[in-house]
């Protein structure tokens, strides 16, 4: 599933920079959250740039950059990177060297700082943003889009923090405008609209069938899925007998049938997706809560579980982060 604009014959401008970009992940594999960089709702594409533009970096240094108002920001490459960057395919970390680095659509879109490449981008690794842009017509509030976001397309969330974050990016982009408590799309958001493959809400709640798409294997995913067939019999007969307990989450939207989008890996994905580094327990926990529907007392058992799985690791007291492994496969 791939944007129209990959279509055209004889691409330019915007067009050109979007030919090349990732194609439009299926729903499932698409972040729940997108990042929200300090310093501006308004100004989210104006400092993604000043960012962008500092990388490669280690993961220890700090980042600086500047709100429209001159204030200056700063926050450690690590947080801002893991935390708010990579899950919309900004940045990926060299494992090798412990540095941040662009993807390929960074490094291409920072020469030409097209703002419906960087909206179209977005709509590919997130969830409910092209979809959200469908959804602003007339007189449409924040509230509004959350209840389309709960009830259309079975996402469940339960405050506007998701919402606020993806129309600050719209927003930013010049692809929308608040007018007082109202959203309003301008004609460059209605235009985007035309060219993107919007995901439909049968295919989001899990009623639709299966898209087949074509996927492009990492080389750190097949080295580790070669390495898998080396284990010998002692390292096979130490593995733990049961996985544990893996939650797909009371508001998980037909969890139970047997059409249900929420598989288990798919779940897991979705765990791992919430801890997006170096994380507290209690952030953790909230976020589960928020996005997932998990209790406090179900909590406790999927930590276990994820970490019996090897999916993540203690990095320091109550604080935990996905592994090396992890990052690879759920990349994929």
């Amino acid at each position: 599933m791939r944007s129209k604009l990959h279509a055209n014959e004889t691409p330019s401008g915007s067009a050109e920079l979007l030919a090349k970009t990732f194609p439009v992940k299926v729903w499932r594999e698409r972040a729940n959250t997108v990042g929200y960089i300090s310093g501006g709702t308004e100004s989210q594409e104006f400092m993604l740039r000043q960012i962008l533009s500092q990388l490669p970096r280690d993961g220890g240094e700090k980042l600086s950059w500047k709100t429209p108002e001159g204030k200056e920001v700063t926050a450690s490459c690590d947080d801002v990177c893991r935390r708010q960057l990579s899950t919309a395919g900004f940045v990926v970390r060299d494992p090798k060297q412990n540095r941040w680095v662009l993807t390929d659509f960074s490094k291409e879109w920072l020469g030409k700082c097209d703002a419906e490449a960087l909206a179209a981008h977005l709509h590919g690794s997130v969830k409910f943003f092209g979809e959200l842009l469908l959804h602003v017509e007339g007189r449409t509030s924040q509230s509004d889009l959350l209840a389309v976001a709960n009830n259309v397309y079975g996402l469940p969330w339960n405050s506007l923090d998701q919402i606020r974050r993806r129309t600050g990016w719209l927003r930013s982009l010049g692809m929308i405008e608040l007018w007082n408590t109202q959203v309003v799309r301008t004609d460059a958001g209605t235009a985007l609209l035309e060219k993107l493959d919007l995901c439909s809400p049968d295919t989001a709640r899990g009623e639709s069938g299966s898209i087949e798409r074509e996927v492009e294997i990492s080389g750190d995913l097949i080295q580790y899925l070669s390495d898998s067939p080396k284990l010998d019999q002692e390292a096979l007969r130490s593995r733990r007998p049961l996985i544990g307990y893996i939650p797909r989450g009371t508001k998980s939207v037909a969890r139970e049938g047997e059409d249900s989008s929420l598989t288990p890996s798919a779940a897991v994905r979705n765990l791992i997706a919430l801890l997006d580094g170096p994380t507290p327990a209690d952030s953790f926990r909230n976020s589960c809560a928020e996005n997932l529907g998990i209790t406090n007392s179900s909590f406790q058992s999927t930590l276990h579980a994820l970490k019996h799985m090897g999916l993540i690791e203690q990095v320091s007291f109550n604080v935990f982060a996905p592994t090396q492994d992890t990052c690879s496969l759920v990349k994929f």
